[in-house]
């Protein structure tokens, strides 16, 4: 049941295009700004999970969105953009790295990369690089799975949910096993529908030797493992959502940059340069932050403006942070409170309504009333 707050509120003076806004918060909900540098500018939303829930959202119908479009089909009253996606060819709206929401995996990295997995029923979040294992088997068949809701190359095995597209969308001919009820239902060469009570397991043409045996109507079971390199599988089995990005920012109260764990298609060199970021972090008493640094180009002033990796991570402990990871940066940034942007977001598209330039993303995490 959704309480209603009226007491103890916080008020937002925001201005904007030289007009004034006014935000009432809800107790529990705290935001703030800080500008460095003379020019770039912090927002900061202290979180409670005493009075809120927090959860990843994703995009709608298979294709990218907009975060203010996720706030508020999930009816959230603050929000920032998510992990890194995928911005090329076919597959351009697919989220990169980990990503389980509500118990549901939507996606799997295909390298080590950080990880934050937690549950609005526990206090407990979990920050760590993690990796991850996935082992099938049909009847006495064990395999490998090498991904979950990404395209299946030849020589891969791939299992996909209908959280991805309304089909496989394999165009090589191979092997794919309806599964429903922990059952091969059927059996189809490529391109299967994807339904909401069914998975298929995607057999790349240079493994389907391996599979010739396994016919309809046999058991299937699968298991998928997360290793942390401080936190065991155990513990992130527990975690109702992971989401992934980096890198990591804050750990035990320290500054651990590591630019390797960045994804091969992000060059390290960006993590140098003075760009928008977003981040997520924990404070010593358990309330979340959120935090979005501006950096969108002032043509007022030479060059961009923003904050770099490692100025980034000396901000989250300057808020006070004892966690923290990393999101998506650039043009993704963003911060929404009461359906309002905060922020400066830097994207792509001019929004005709609020003169916004924004990007449309893979997933955002979401502040939900309890």
């Amino acid at each position: 049941m959704r309480k209603t707050y009226s007491l103890l509120t916080t008020l937002i003076f925001y201005f904007f295009s030289n007009d004034a806004f006014c935000i009432e918060l809800p107790q529990g909900l705290t935001y703030s700004s800080m500008s460095f540098d003379g020019i770039s500018i912090a927002h900061i939303l202290d979180i409670d999970p005493q009075f809120f829930n927090i959860i990843p959202g994703q995009s709608e119908n298979f294709q990218l969105e907009h975060v203010a479009s996720i706030a508020k089909r999930h009816h959230a009253i603050a929000a920032v953009n998510g992990g890194f996606f995928t911005v090329w060819g076919d597959y351009g709206d697919l989220p990169l790295g980990i990503l389980k929401i509500a118990g549901d995996w939507r996606a799997t990295p295909t390298k080590s990369t950080a990880a934050i997995g937690w549950s609005n029923s526990s206090n407990k979040v979990l920050f760590d690089e993690v990796t991850t294992s996935i082992e099938g088997t049909i009847r006495k068949h064990v395999f490998t799975i090498d991904g979950i809701n990404t395209p299946c190359e030849r020589n891969q095995v791939i299992l996909y949910n209908w959280f991805y597209r309304k089909s496989t969308e394999t165009k090589r001919l191979g092997i794919e096993f309806i599964i429903q009820a922990e059952k091969v239902l059927r059996i189809n060469s490529c391109n299967s529908p994807l339904k909401h009570s069914e998975m298929v397991i995607s057999v790349g043409r240079k493994k389907c030797n391996q599979f010739l045996h396994c016919k309809k109507g046999y058991d299937f079971n699968w298991k998928i493992e997360v290793r942390g390199q401080s936190t065991s599988p155990d513990e992130w089995a527990q975690v109702s959502h992971i989401m992934g990005a980096g890198p990591l920012l804050i750990c035990n109260g320290q500054s651990i940059i590591d630019l390797s764990t960045l994804f091969s298609f992000y060059p390290l060199s960006l993590g140098h340069l003075q760009k928008a970021r977003t981040a997520v972090g924990i404070l010593s008493n358990g309330h979340w932050v959120f935090v979005v640094v501006d950096g969108q180009r002032n043509l007022n002033i030479k060059g961009n403006f923003g904050i770099t990796l490692l100025e980034f991570a000396d901000l989250m402990l300057q808020i006070g942070c004892v966690h923290a990871i990393n999101f998506d940066g650039g043009g993704s940034s963003i911060m929404l409170i009461n359906d309002m942007i905060v922020s400066t977001p830097c994207g792509e598209l001019k929004d005709p309504d609020t003169g916004h330039i924004l990007r449309k993303v893979s997933d955002a995490i979401l502040v939900i009333p309890k």
